[in-house]
């Protein structure tokens, strides 16, 4: 950690660091910095210097949309990005707010609402963002398991292949007609700040591309269903939760026809990546959760 002090104190920012310490993140490529005043910033280790650039234009641009979202802080001479041992890195200025973790408690409409309120403030500003020529396409499709990859004893094959050939048959008969515009891709819960009152700000954008816009939603959602999952009472909570999130969209007649497939795709896409990192156990969570998607269906439908 010192040599990477040592290395930023070198450049121009104007504050020096005294402090470094890791956040405990999924990717593990966050940390925590504090400077000689006492002020907090956040480090982060990007995945390449095309990836910054990209995002220091479509933050500065949803900050002019007053958007509230982390920005690079910028050095001197208006470099906003460094190289550490072969490396990108940049620092971001502490936001208000924290993630909150817990969906099911409190007054969770209100907040289930802020969420879908701010989904749809995003995604105002996201879809007339100028410059897209460089983004990724989400191809749902792609999320489609190798069937003859699966252990037999482990996952329900015939089950897999009936939802993704329905996936497949309605994104495919509507795909034409779906909007799509930048979408931020991994807008879970954890990924927009909440002060106890408001939605606060949105953070890491490093998934953004062109996609669905309903996929954000319901990632969203996805991401609460899956958070209680395990307890009976969450799950029966969560169609109020999924109502109330949706209620905050204004959604074409296409897109209600194809949300629960967007479920399921995005539990298919948690199964493929569990799988990749030889995840067995959060692969065979993942096709729980589908069926329990595929079974509550009409429930889930009557809520849009």
């Amino acid at each position: 950690m010192q040599h990477l002090i040592h290395h930023i104190n070198t450049l121009d920012y104007n504050f020096k660091v005294v402090n470094i310490e890791d956040v405990d993140s999924f990717t593990g490529k966050m940390k925590r910095i504090t400077d000689e005043f006492g002020i907090t910033y956040y480090l982060k280790e990007k995945n390449s210097e095309q990836q910054i650039k990209q995002e220091f234009t479509l933050m500065n641009y949803l900050l002019q949309q007053e958007v509230n979202v982390p920005c690079q802080v910028q050095m001197t001479d208006g470099s906003y990005y460094f190289i550490f041992n072969n490396k990108p890195y940049c620092i971001y200025k502490e936001l208000p707010g924290s993630s909150n973790g817990e969906h099911y408690g409190g007054n969770r409409l209100e907040r289930a609402r802020q969420y879908g309120a701010a989904i749809y403030k995003l995604h105002e500003a996201l879809k007339v963002f100028p410059t897209t020529d460089d983004y990724d396409f989400l191809d749902l499709t792609a999320a489609i398991l190798d069937i003859n990859t699966l252990n037999k004893d482990q996952f329900d094959v015939p089950f897999i292949t009936k939802v993704q050939d329905e996936i497949m048959t309605h994104i495919q008969q509507y795909e034409k007609e779906i909007p799509n515009h930048l979408i931020h891709r991994d807008l879970h819960p954890g990924n927009m700040l909440y002060d106890g009152e408001k939605i606060t700000a949105y953070i890491d954008f490093d998934l953004a591309m062109i996609g669905p816009r309903l996929f954000d939603p319901c990632y969203l959602v996805t991401s609460m269903l899956i958070s209680g999952f395990s307890d009976e009472k969450k799950r029966e909570n969560w169609f109020e939760l999924f109502k109330t999130v949706m209620s905050q969209y204004e959604f074409t007649d296409v897109e209600r026809k194809i949300i629960i497939y967007i479920l399921y795709a995005i539990e298919l896409i948690f199964m493929k990546f569990s799988l990749e990192g030889n995840r067995i156990d959060m692969a065979c969570y993942n096709q729980f959760v589908m069926k329990w998607l595929t079974e509550h269906k009409n429930q889930i439908e009557a809520c849009l």
